[in-house]
């Protein structure tokens, strides 16, 4: 049987999940990032402001990447 954890022991184990989860979500793209948004709530739907500031960050990689291209 599962021992259920309590006090300092949850509060670590939670603390690392977080982690986790937040270097998972440094390794996705602004692209896959909108994927997981749209997988989780339907497409255009929900994080309104999460989805502005995807849309921006991949707007400005994709300028980017132009810019470069043309100076190579």
């Amino acid at each position: 049987m599962d021992k259920q954890l309590h006090g300092k022991a949850r509060k670590r184990q939670k603390q690392e999940e977080a982690i986790e989860r937040q270097v998972e979500r440094e390794n996705k793209t602004p692209e896959q990032q909108l994927k997981v948004l749209d997988s989780r709530f339907g497409k255009g739907i929900g994080s309104k402001k999460e989805r502005r500031k995807l849309i921006e960050m991949a707007e400005k990689q994709s300028k980017e990447h132009k810019k470069k291209k043309r100076n190579d």
